[in-house]
């Protein structure tokens, strides 16, 4: 009889630990150039039916690929454990939805650019729910993020599909922060894919359920949308983040999310060759500036965390 997996953490391995990072960060940037194709406002998926096919068919291949290779055991989840991964799960509806409709009205390099905030709302909540401390120096970085929010915006700010899509993307990864900082603590007890499997399909099962009571459910798509939309699956919640997940057993969290900080200087170019879409002069710029506060933030936390495990291991 097939059981969960033992609760004991993965052994580290920061080697490959970077290796899933990297290719994660790699696939998840053609992945957002999929999505922003599937949701084109002429005749494209709108937010709602997209977000559902998007993590639904995730968990699909999740679930295939585990029954092909006989791991569908590691969907035994430890009972403790069940709590979180629901709420893991009804977080990611809300993240797939809010974070989808920001990118359907925002250039995507754009919208990539604006994603690099998560690390501060990460940070935020590893500070309220884990007990961290933050520094000056956090706080620092946190500013200059917001500046470069603010120079990104400037130009724009009057045009109500950009003000909106800013905002969603903004609260997406406040979302994300959340969830991200749950993942973490999961994944010490849940295998990765498991994890994966149920956030996906708790996602689904969330935004489905809400677009179809409030009618935004719409299949009536070019089958160019449905292709983008179902290979996004396959390369974003299915490949992609569970990747990412075995990273943060593997390697710390700080250093995975640093790492992922490339992701709009790779969706750059793939946007304008698939797309033929670019950034407009401000919001680059203030990208760029959201993307240096971004990678300053991370190193200052890995740097800390590093310092406290050495100060631990000498006592």
């Amino acid at each position: 009889m097939e059981t969960a997996p033992a609760e004991s953490p993965a052994r580290r391995d920061p080697f490959r630990g970077f290796l899933y990072a990297l290719i994660a960060t790699i696939v998840m940037s053609a992945s957002v150039v999929l999505g922003k194709f599937g949701m084109q406002k002429d005749g494209g998926f709108n937010p709602a039916t997209f977000a559902f096919l998007w993590v639904g068919s995730g968990a699909a291949y999740c679930f295939i690929a585990l029954a092909i290779t006989g791991r569908l055991g590691m969907l035994r989840i430890p009972r403790r454990s069940v709590r979180m991964v629901v709420l893991i799960s009804a977080i990611t509806g809300i993240n797939q939805y809010v974070g989808w409709t920001g990118v359907r009205l925002l250039d995507p390099s754009f919208a990539a650019f604006l994603n690099r905030t998560a690390p501060v709302f990460i940070i935020l909540c590893s500070v309220v729910f884990l007990g961290e401390r933050l520094r000056r120096a956090e706080v620092a970085a946190f500013v200059v993020i917001l500046a470069g929010g603010c120079i990104s915006a400037i130009k724009d700010w009057h045009n109500a599909d950009t003000r909106t899509g800013m905002i969603c993307i903004i609260v997406a990864c406040l979302v994300v922060g959340a969830q991200r900082v749950l993942i973490k603590i999961c994944v010490r007890r849940v295998e990765p894919m498991a994890v994966n499997f149920y956030r996906a399909l708790g996602g689904a099962i969330t935004v489905g359920t809400v677009g179809l009571l409030s009618g935004a459910i719409d299949f009536s798509v070019g089958g160019g949308h449905w292709a983008a939309a179902l290979t996004g699956g396959l390369t974003g919640p299915c490949i992609s983040v569970s990747l990412l997940y075995t990273s943060y057993r593997l390697w710390d969290l700080s250093k995975s999310t640093m790492l992922m900080m490339i992701q709009p200087l790779l969706v750059l170019p793939l946007a304008y060759v698939w797309l033929g879409m670019v950034p407009t002069r401000w919001q680059f710029g203030g990208g760029l500036i959201i993307l240096a506060g971004g990678f300053w933030l991370v190193w200052m936390h890995g740097r800390r965390h590093a310092l406290q495990s050495a100060a631990d291991f000498v006592r």
